[in-house]
């Protein structure tokens, strides 16, 4: 559930071209709302700025970039919350 008074301001882009960088991990988070057409995101948080994440559907997807202290949903904007407390971290190729 969104928490209203609790809501963050978030800038979301799509790139253009995709993201060049190492292989890294990325673990596996939901989106909270019931109304999101989405169901597992897969996050790992941007190096290069301490507000920057990166967030994509599945293995072979493009990635969002959500600028939020909290990674948040492209979708919807709401704040993402992980898998569960073993989440399963996964190796992009």
């Amino acid at each position: 559930m969104i928490n209203r008074e609790m809501t963050i301001a978030r800038t979301i882009t799509m790139p253009k071209q995709p993201l060049v960088a190492e292989p890294v991990n990325w673990a596996q988070w939901l989106c909270p709302t019931a109304f999101c057409a989405t169901d597992l995101l897969l996050v790992q948080h941007a190096t290069d700025h301490e507000d920057l994440w990166r967030v994509k559907e599945g293995i072979n997807g493009q990635p969002w970039l959500v600028a939020s202290t909290l990674p948040g949903c492209p979708f919807c904007g709401a704040t993402l919350e992980p898998a569960g407390k073993s989440a399963v971290l996964l190796s992009a190729k």
